[in-house]
């Protein structure tokens, strides 16, 4: 319990930094294969339904679970945001309306 400057990390301080010695981690694959990319509410295809929802998640609007996460996940990169967002909808527009 030693800060990075050699003080009492027990004592709450002011500034400086603290390090974090043997953190372990615990995660999992994440399959995209038994989810539609894009099909946020898994009604089997990707629309403008799923681009709304997807919307809404992104700013805490609604929650979902997490086989949907996996499927809002458009750029699966691990994290769900407003670039999945605009890359949903421009592959919408652009190629006629479903994925």
């Amino acid at each position: 319990m030693t800060t990075v400057e050699g003080g009492d990390a027990t004592i709450t301080p002011s500034s400086g930094e603290l390090a974090i010695n043997d953190a372990v981690l615990y995660g999992a694959k994440l399959d995209y294969d038994d989810v539609r990319m894009g099909d946020v509410d898994l009604s089997g295809e990707a629309d403008i339904v799923d681009v709304t929802y997807l919307q809404r998640y992104s700013i805490k609007m609604y929650s979902i679970t997490a086989r949907q996460l996996k499927a809002a996940d458009v750029l699966r990169n691990g994290e769900v945001d407003i670039t999945d967002v605009t890359y949903l909808q421009r592959q919408l527009t652009s190629g006629g309306g479903s994925l």
